[in-house]
C-alpha cells in the first residue's frame, strides 16, 4: 500500500509538473504573439502602388480577356472590350464587398456565378507533344481539319490579332478576385495561329511569318507585364511552341530565301521571354491583398476579447508573416536578376540561409512559428520559375544556331569546330560553354534544368535535328 501511495503521489507530481510546463509554454507563446508587427516599408509601398488605367480605350488586355465573349452579331472587337470592362468592374465590386467583411464569403460566391454570358465554342488543337514529331508534316496531313477550325473560330483569331495590334497593353494590378478565364482560349487561339501559319508556309513564307509575328507579338506583350507566375508559365509554354514552329519552318525552308523572310525569321527568334519582375510584383500584391483574409482579429477592446483574439492567433501573426514573405521575395528578385551561370549557386546559398532562418520544426521559436513555416513552404518553387526562363533562352539560342548553320551551310564534319567558335550570346547560358553536337543523331543539343513536356520523354534536354546531306 505504501508503495502504491508513493507511486500515485509521484504520478500526481509529474502531472502537476507537466501542467506547469505546458502552462508556462502556452503563456510564453501567447505573450510572444500578443502584438503583431507594423507593416514594413515594403508592404506599405505595395499598398500604395497606384492602380493602372486598364479600362482605357484601346487596351489590348480588355480584348484578350474578352476573347471568348459572345459575338451578338456585332463588332467582334468592341464586344470583347465591353466584356473585358464588365469583367474588371465585377472584380472590383467583388473585392470591395469582401474587404468590407473578410469573413463574409458571399462576395466570392457571387464572383463564381459571374460568367459574362455564353462563350465562343471551346477549341482544342494540339500538335503532338513530341520533339521528334514534325509538326509541319502533321499539320499538313490534317490540313482540312485545320482550315475548318480556322474558319469556325475566326472571331477568336480576329480578336487575338486586335489585341496584338492594340495601341496599349496594360494589366490591372493583381487582385485575388481576378481569376484567369482567358488562358484556355488564349492558348487555343495561339495554337490555331501556329497551325494556320504552317499551312500558309506551303504557299507563302511571307504570309506565314506575318501570322507568326501576330501570334508572337501578343504573347510578348502579355509577358512584358504578366503579373502572376501562372500567367508567365503559360506564356513560356507558348514561346516554346513558337520556337519549335520556327525550328521546323527552317527545316522546311528552301536554301535560297529572300533577305526579308530571313530577317523576319531572325526577329521571331529574338522575341523576349516573360518578365518575371512583374510576376514577382504581382506575387507581392497578392500577399498584401490577402492580409485582411489572413487576419482573424476583430479589434476587441476589452481583455476578454483581446484574449480570445490572441488565443485564436497563437503562433501566427498575419502582418509579421506578410512582412517576412515580402522580404523573401525581394531576395528572390535580386537572385533572379543574376546571370544563369550564377543562379544555381546563389539559390543554393539562399536556400541554406532560408533553411536556417525559416526552418519549420525549429524548436525554440516562439514568435510567429506557423507564419515563419508558411514562408519556408512557399519558397520552394521560385528557383524552378527562373530556371525555366533560362531554359527557354537556351532553346532560343539553339534555334538561332540552327538558323545560322542552315544559312551558312555548315557541314556535319565542321559543326563541332563551328560551335566552339560561336559567340557568347549563343552558348549554353548555364555553363558558358559551346552548345553540344550529337554526331550520331545529327542534332544540336542543349541541356536545360527543368523538364519540358514538349521535349522527348518530357526531359530537360532540347534537341534540334539538322537535315543530313544526301550521300
Amino acid at each position: 500500500m505504501t508503495f502504491m501511495r508513493q507511486l500515485f503521489k509521484a504520478v500526481g507530481y509529474l502531472a502537476l509538473l507537466l501542467l506547469a510546463l505546458g502552462t508556462t509554454a502556452l503563456t510564453a507563446l501567447v505573450v510572444a504573439n500578443w502584438h503583431d508587427d507594423p507593416l514594413s516599408q515594403t508592404a506599405l509601398q505595395v499598398q500604395q502602388i497606384p492602380p493602372t488605367d486598364a479600362m482605357q480605350e484601346g487596351n489590348g488586355y480588355l480584348i484578350m480577356v474578352g476573347l471568348s465573349a459572345p459575338t451578338d452579331g456585332g463588332n467582334l472587337v468592341s464586344s470583347a472590350e465591353a466584356f473585358g470592362r464588365r469583367y474588371l468592374a465585377k472584380t472590383l465590386e467583388t473585392s470591395f464587398k469582401a474587404l468590407q467583411d473578410p469573413r463574409n464569403y458571399d462576395a466570392m460566391k457571387d464572383w463564381t456565378t459571374f460568367t459574362g454570358g455564353e462563350k465562343v465554342s471551346r477549341f482544342a488543337f494540339h500538335c503532338p507533344l513530341r520533339s521528334d514529331e514534325d509538326c509541319f508534316s502533321w499539320t499538313l496531313a490534317n490540313k482540312n481539319e485545320v482550315l475548318t477550325l480556322v474558319q469556325a473560330n475566326s472571331p477568336l483569331l480576329v480578336r487575338y490579332e486586335a489585341a496584338a495590334r492594340a495601341p496599349q497593353f496594360v494589366h490591372p494590378l493583381y487582385d485575388i478576385f481576378s481569376p484567369l478565364p482567358y488562358h484556355a482560349q488564349l492558348r487555343s487561339a495561339h495554337a490555331l495561329m501556329l497551325a494556320k501559319a504552317a499551312v500558309q508556309w506551303q504557299h507563302s513564307a511571307q504570309s506565314a511569318l506575318d501570322t507568326m509575328e501576330i501570334a508572337s507579338r501578343l504573347r510578348a506583350r502579355i509577358g512584358n507585364s504578366a503579373n502572376s507566375f501562372l500567367e508567365a508559365m503559360v506564356l513560356l509554354e507558348m514561346q516554346s511552341a513558337e520556337l519549335r514552329w520556327i525550328s521546323q519552318a527552317i527545316g522546311h525552308t528552301p536554301i535560297h530565301i529572300s533577305p526579308h523572310v530571313s530577317a523576319q525569321i531572325r526577329q521571331l527568334i529574338l522575341q523576349p521571354s516573360p518578365n518575371l519582375d512583374s510576376s514577382l510584383q504581382g506575387e507581392q500584391q497578392m500577399i498584401v491583398g490577402m492580409l485582411p483574409f489572413m487576419s482573424q482579429k476583430r479589434g476587441e477592446k476589452n481583455w476578454r476579447g483581446k484574449l480570445s483574439d490572441s488565443l485564436s492567433q497563437i503562433g501566427y501573426l498575419p502582418i509579421a508573416t506578410v512582412n517576412a514573405s515580402l522580404e523573401h521575395l525581394d531576395q528572390i528578385k535580386a537572385i533572379g536578376n543574376m546571370p544563369a551561370d550564377a543562379l544555381e549557386a546563389a539559390f543554393k546559398s539562399h536556400n541554406q540561409v532560408l533553411a536556417n532562418h525559416y526552418h519549420c520544426p525549429y524548436p525554440i521559436r516562439l514568435r510567429n512559428p506557423l507564419g515563419t513555416c508558411m514562408v519556408a513552404m512557399n519558397a520552394a518553387h521560385y528557383q524552378s520559375y527562373f530556371q525555366r526562363i533560362h531554359d527557354m533562352d537556351g532553346y532560343r539560342r539553339l534555334v538561332m544556331l540552327q538558323y545560322l548553320a542552315t544559312a551558312e551551310s555548315v557541314r556535319a564534319q565542321d559543326m563541332q569546330a563551328w560551335l566552339q567558335a560561336s559567340p557568347a550570346e549563343l552558348r549554353n547560358p548555364y555553363t558558358l560553354q559551346a552548345m553540344q553536337w550529337d554526331a550520331a543523331t545529327h542534332s544540336l543539343v542543349f541541356e536545360g534544368k527543368e523538364p519540358q513536356r514538349q521535349n522527348l520523354e518530357g526531359s530537360a534536354t532540347y534537341r534540334i535535328a539538322l537535315p543530313q546531306a544526301a550521300p
